[in-house]
Formats: structure tokens, C-alpha cells, sequence
């Protein structure tokens, strides 16, 4: 666990800027709606259900997008932001897919109590990778997310953690932050941009070496992703995943 901290700080000193540069960047058309029109959106409602779309749509293709750069980056290239989004797009449904489906199982758990609606997240939380890596449909994501972290769950947790304080961060800046049209509510929303972004970007590092470390093959004479080896390969050299 500790080599898996140790893999992704290394990858996110290396190319670290550009992932937040493409996650920024993603996120620049919902950015840009509610800094140009903050204060008029009660007042424009099919404005707030085209950005309600973009919310809902938007975070599968910047997962889609991040995980390909990163897989690209284990597999000792360079990712350029549109090879990264043409990647994303081709995987785009099955990611949606995928995260529609994660996003339901929380829901309907959640009523229940929070800890069983947290406990799915992290069974479930391959299921993006494995819809973009391995190019499975959705269901058959989530059923593979779900056996691939079977056992796993405490140090996926530790992962899940880190998408669980973006969403804390995004939270914090609607309900505490300053109003639209005051002169700090521009600094403090581009500040919570960056600091959302670089959370997502740092959480799907952790997971994509995670996972990469359960599917691929282990070194010859070694233990895989606890010796600080991971035999990372391209998309298109994935191993066939055991049915």
C-alpha cells in the first residue's frame, strides 16, 4: 500500500500540471456558466437545466479523459490533452454507463445509512477503469469492480477518501462561499476549482495504479505493485480479464 502512495506521488510530480490542466479545462464550460451568469440563474431556468445537464454529464468524461492520460503515463508515453479527450470520448458511453449505474447503487443504499452507501462506493470504485481499460458495458463493469475489490475494501477506502473530501470541498464552497457578484466570489470559486480538480486527478491516480497492479501480470521473481514493480502496458496490450 505504501509503494501505491509512493508510485502515484511520483506520477503526479511528473505530470501532475498537465492532468490538472485537463481537468480544469473540462470543467471550464460549467465554470464559465456560473461566473457569467451566477446571479440571473433564478431567473433563467432553462439555463439552470442546460447547466444541470453539464453537471450530470460532464464528470464520466473527465473521469474517461484522466484515466486514459494516466494509463497512457504507465505505459511510458506521453498524453497530450487530445489524445486523452479522443480516447475518453470513444469510451465516453460505457464510462457514463458505468458511473449512472455506481452513482444508483449509492443512491438507493444511502437511505439505509451512510456507511452501506460509502461501502458500495468503494466495491464499486474499478468500475470507471475497467469500462474505459478493458472496454466493458457498464453492468459488466460494475460486476467486475465488484469482484476485483472484494477484500479490498479498507485500502480502497483510504483511495475513496480523497474523492470523498473534493466532494466535501465542492460542498463547503456552495453553502459557506461568498455570494455571486461579491468581489471575493471569484477568487474563492476558481480556488475551489483547483483545489476539486487536483483532489479527482490525485483519487483516479491512486485507483488506476490499484487496479492496474490487480489485472496485470506480475514481474517475473517479484510481488507485483508491494515490491514498487507494476508491469504497466498499453491499452491495447491489456491482459484479457478472467470471466
Amino acid at each position: 500500500m505504501k509503494d501505491r502512495y509512493l508510485r502515484a506521488l511520483k506520477l503526479l510530480s511528473e505530470h501532475g500540471w498537465l492532468l490538472l490542466i485537463m481537468g480544469l479545462l473540462l470543467r471550464l464550460p460549467l465554470e464559465i456558466g456560473v461566473l457569467v451568469f451566477g446571479e440571473q440563474l433564478a431567473a433563467l431556468p432553462l439555463l439552470q437545466i442546460v447547466l444541470g445537464m453539464v453537471w450530470l454529464l460532464l464528470p464520466p468524461y473527465f473521469a474517461a479523459v484522466i484515466i486514459a492520460a494516466l494509463d497512457t503515463y504507465h505505459a511510458g508515453r506521453y498524453a497530450t490533452l487530445p489524445s486523452a479527450m479522443a480516447e475518453g470520448a470513444r469510451g465516453y458511453i460505457r464510462t457514463l454507463q458505468a458511473y449512472a449505474l455506481t452513482m444508483l447503487a449509492m443512491l438507493i443504499t444511502l437511505p439505509l445509512f451512510l456507511l452501506p452507501s460509502l461501502y458500495v462506493g468503494t466495491r464499486l470504485a474499478f468500475a470507471l477503469p475497467v469500462a474505459l481499460l478493458e472496454r466493458s458495458g457498464g453492468v459488466a463493469a460494475v460486476k467486475r469492480s465488484w469482484q476485483l475489490s472484494k477484500g479490498r475494501e479498507l485500502d480502497i477506502a483510504a483511495c475513496f477518501a480523497v474523492a470523498l473530501l473534493s466532494i466535501a470541498v465542492a460542498i463547503a464552497t456552495e453553502r459557506l462561499g461568498p455570494l455571486p457578484g461579491s468581489s471575493a466570489f471569484l477568487p474563492a470559486r476558481v480556488g475551489s476549482s483547483v483545489l476539486q480538480v487536483f483532489l479527482q486527478v490525485a483519487y483516479f491516480t491512486l485507483i488506476v495504479d490499484y487496479y492496474r497492479e490487480l489485472v496485470l501480470p506480475k514481474p517475473k521473481g517479484g510481488s507485483g505493485g508491494e515490491s514498487g514493480e507494476v508491469l504497466y502496458k498499453p491499452l491495447d496490450e491489456m491482459v484479457k480479464r478472467e470471466d
